[in-house]
């Protein structure tokens, strides 16, 4: 992985996200169930996109000349972090600290769940009152409606939209749709159009179940009496599952049900059309990136020319191995960038631990003269051997 191809991936994750942003804002007289299913679409596919980095390219043969102990010996080795490894390091790091948090918040749920007491079976999904300020569902594979504790003083009509509006979530599959933009916003937690179009993806799902309660034969005055009942004062909760309503959307959702619509069904047409055309995008986002870019990497032949090693410096050959007379050749694999500096130096063929990383550390600290495309400096992936040979 080079850091040319971080950052076209990056482009193309922008291009994805502000592509659906647009999409919606031309379907927004859609369902909310469609517009759902368009962030949906999106933020599944920004998660398939850093695949194409582990795309094959190919390489060409760069050999050097035999290096010989008495040489290598005498050689100091210098330490390079590359950047790439620093900008990995900081990324990973980053998804790893919000897929802990995630992890938590579902344990913490759960563990909610389990104090909670059973209220009764609705449509054979379990119902528990538990410690939780609104309604909300929750589990992945076992579904548990949560109702507040003090559920059981609401108006019946208020209780049953609350479970109908939980029902709804399980019936359109909305858990695992949470769970799969969790992933994109810890996966593009640096992005803040990942953040946006998540946030737009639980509006428009929470207003997809709202159309679902509606449809079923409760008057929407009655469900936003049913939601204004249901809000709690100090709603402070913020956990995995899907919530009833959100301390930041509920006005804006009485302000629909006052002014109450039916949503015009999606037509096969349009969800075909749809379809096909986050198909065709996905597919031509794949195709933007390094193998296609001006600046490569590229395979040397045709119109690329081969970098040149400017500067080497030898390996030390490791007291260790030396004793041991271990000899042989090391296979590096090495993206050389258009300044003439080794991006990318990974061991392909090994020989031994110690003189790989060797190898590894004494090429990152070469120098070329880039490879040429029509004249103009580009990327190119060669193979390097070093062999280590005693006399």
């Amino acid at each position: 992985m080079t850091l040319l191809a971080i950052i076209f991936l990056f482009v193309r994750t922008t291009l994805l996200f502000a592509g659906t942003l647009g999409v919606l804002r031309a379907v927004r007289h859609s369902s909310a169930a469609t517009r759902h299913w368009i962030c949906l679409v999106s933020l599944v596919g920004s998660l398939l996109l850093p695949l194409t980095l582990l795309a094959p390219r190919g390489a060409i043969a760069l050999r050097v000349d035999a290096l010989s102990a008495s040489l290598l010996a005498a050689t100091p080795v210098r330490a390079n972090l590359q950047p790439v490894t620093v900008v990995c390091a900081i990324w990973l790091g980053g998804v790893a600290l919000l897929l802990f948090r995630l992890a938590c918040g579902h344990w913490s749920v759960h563990q909610i769940a389990l104090r909670g007491i059973a209220a009764g079976i609705v449509d054979g999904v379990r119902v528990r009152s538990a410690e939780v300020p609104v309604p909300l569902v929750t589990g992945l594979f076992r579904p548990t409606i949560l109702l507040p504790e003090n559920a059981s003083e609401w108006h019946v009509n208020h209780r049953d939209a609350a479970l109908r509006h939980e029902l709804a979530h399980l019936t359109r599959k909305d858990l695992w749709s949470s769970f799969a933009a969790s992933l994109a916003c810890a996966l593009w937690w640096f992005h803040p159009l990942a953040w946006k179009l998540a946030a737009r993806q639980q509006t428009e799902q929470e207003s997809a179940c709202d159309d679902a309660v509606i449809a079923g034969g409760l008057q929407p005055a009655d469900y936003a009496e049913a939601l204004v009942a249901a809000a709690s004062p100090l709603f402070r909760f913020t956990a995995p599952g899907s919530t009833m309503f959100t301390r930041n959307d509920l006005t804006e959702r009485i302000q629909r049900l006052a002014n109450y619509t039916p949503p015009e069904p999606a037509t096969p047409a349009l969800s075909r059309r749809i379809a096909i055309c986050f198909a065709v995008a996905l597919l031509a986002l794949t195709l933007v990136g390094p193998g296609t870019a001006q600046n490569g990497p590229y395979k040397a032949g045709g119109d690329v020319t081969s970098p040149q090693a400017l500067h080497k410096v030898n390996p030390a050959y490791p007291p260790d191995a030396k004793a041991a007379k271990i000899q042989g050749t090391v296979v590096l694999r090495v993206v050389i960038s258009a300044a003439g500096t080794p991006d990318e130096v990974t061991v392909q063929d090994s020989v031994d631990p110690s003189l790989d990383a060797a190898a590894v550390e004494a090429v990152r600290q070469w120098t070329f003269s880039p490879g040429l495309r029509k004249g103009e400096p580009v990327a190119v992936e060669v193979a390097i051997t070093i062999n280590f040979q005693l006399k």
